[in-house]
C-alpha cells in the first residue's frame, strides 16, 4: 500500500521555464481540476530526449509562451477529481500520457487522439501535457482523467515514467507489425530502443541486431535480449548487418536515434518488401533518403508520433516479464537538482541513460 499524497496547499514548487534556456525553481499556485480533470501529485518524472529542445526552445510553439512548466514523463497519486469524474479516488497511483486529444475530432473518434485534429486549442478539450499544456516537473499536475492509467504496485513510481518510451515502441511496433520469427533491427540503444529490443521479442522476433556507439548503452542492448550487436562508430555497420543476415537485410529496422544518417542506413539495412519504422525525433526536421532504394526495394516506411493506445498494453508486458524497464533508470535527482540533472542527461555523464527527477520529502 503506497503511503497518502500530500495535502496541497495553495503553492508548490515548479521548474519554471522564463525564456529559452533560462529557468528557475519558483513557488507557483497549486492548479485546480477543471470537470474531467484530476489533480496528482507527481511522485517522479523522467526527462525524456525531446525535454531539451522544449527548455532551449528548439521547436516552434514548444512551449507556447512563458512561464511554462515542461516534463511529461511522470507517476504519482490522484488528489483531487474534477467535476464529473469517476473511477479514481484520492491515494490511487497512476502514469500520465503526455496526449490527450478533444475527443470529438475526426482523428480522436478514431483512436487517433496523438493526431488530434484541434492540436494545441484548449478550448476544444486538446491537451499535450509538458509542450503545449502545463507539465510535470512540479509537485502537482492537472491532467485530463482519459490521460491516466492505473500503475499497480509491483511496479515503482520511477519505473512508471518510462512506460511512455516503451509506448514510443510499441506504437511504432503495432503501426508496423512484427511478423513470426522476424528478424528485427534497433538502431540506437537510449531507452526506446532498448525497449524495441525487448517488445520485438515479445511480439515474435526470434531474432534482433542492435546497432549503436559502443559503451554502456550497448552493452546493456545485449543484456536485454539483442542476439548481436554493432558499433556504428567502427563505419561499417551497414555491411556488419547484411553480413549478419545473409546479405538478405532484416524484416523491419527501428531506427531510435535520429542520427543523420539512421533513416538511410535503416532503409540500406532492410530486406526487399521490408519495414522501416522512424521513431527519431529529426531536428533540424529535413533529412536527405535514397528514395530510389526505397521504391525499387518496396519498403513501407511508418512515421511514429507518440505513445497513444499503449499504456494498458506496456504495463501487462512488465508485469507478466517480458519488458523490464528498472535497468534503464541510471539516475535519480531532486527537483533542486535539477540543472545537474539536465547536465548528467544531455552529456551522458556516468554512463547516464534514464534519469528522473523524484519528489523530496
Amino acid at each position: 500500500m503506497s503511503d497518502p499524497p500530500p495535502e496541497p496547499g495553495k503553492t508548490m514548487r515548479a521548474l519554471v521555464l522564463l525564456a529559452p534556456h533560462r529557468y528557475e525553481i519558483r513557488q507557483v499556485p497549486v492548479p485546480r481540476p477543471g470537470p474531467g480533470e484530476v489533480l496528482c501529485f507527481v511522485r517522479a518524472t523522467a526527462i525524456c530526449g525531446s525535454d531539451p529542445k522544449v527548455i532551449d526552445g528548439k521547436i516552434a510553439g514548444w512551449p507556447p509562451g512563458y512561464p511554462f512548466i515542461a516534463g511529461h514523463e511522470w507517476a504519482g497519486q490522484v488528489v483531487e477529481l474534477g467535476e464529473g469524474v469517476t473511477g479514481w479516488k484520492p491515494g490511487d497511483r497512476v502514469v500520465g500520457e503526455p496526449h490527450k486529444g478533444c475527443g470529438t475530432c475526426q482523428q480522436c473518434l478514431s483512436g487517433n487522439y496523438n493526431l488530434c485534429d484541434n492540436y494545441g486549442r484548449p478550448e476544444t478539450g486538446h491537451r499535450h501535457y509538458g509542450f503545449k499544456s502545463q507539465g510535470s516537473y512540479a509537485d502537482y499536475i492537472v491532467v485530463g482523467a482519459r490521460a491516466l492509467h492505473r500503475l499497480p504496485d509491483s511496479i515503482a513510481y520511477a519505473e512508471g515514467t518510462m512506460v511512455g518510451s516503451a509506448g514510443v515502441a510499441l506504437h511504432g511496433l503495432r503501426l508496423a507489425g512484427v511478423e513470426p520469427a522476424a528478424t528485427g533491427l534497433v538502431i540506437g540503444p537510449g531507452a526506446i530502443g532498448l525497449c524495441a529490443i525487448q517488445l520485438l521479442k515479445a511480439m515474435g522476433a526470434t531474432r534482433v541486431i542492435c546497432v549503436g556507439r559502443a559503451g554502456a548503452r550497448l552493452n546493456m542492448a545485449k543484456q536485454l535480449g539483442a542476439d548481436a550487436v554493432v558499433d556504428v562508430l567502427a563505419g561499417q555497420a551497414v555491411e556488419e548487418v547484411l553480413d549478419l543476415t545473409g546479405g538478405r537485410g532484416v524484416d523491419i529496422s527501428v531506427e531510435t536515434a535520429a542520427a543523420d544518417d539512421g533513416p538511410t542506413n535503416a532503409i540500406k539495412m532492410t530486406r526487399l518488401g521490408g519495414k522501416v519504422v522512424l521513431i527519431g525525433f529529426y531536428t533540424p526536421p529535413e533529412r536527405t533518403i535514397p528514395l530510389q532504394s526505397v521504391v525499387l526495394k518496396q519498403l513501407t516506411l511508418y512515421g511514429v508520433k507518440a505513445d497513444p493506445n499503449s499504456y494498458r498494453q506496456v504495463l501487462s508486458y512488465v508485469e507478466a516479464g517480458q519488458l523490464t524497464l528498472k535497468p534503464l533508470l541510471s539516475h535519480v535527482f531532486p527537483l533542486t537538482d535539477f540543472a545537474k540533472a539536465l547536465d548528467t542527461f544531455v552529456n551522458r555523464r556516468e554512463g547516464a541513460m534514464k534519469v528522473v527527477i523524484e519528489a523530496e520529502s
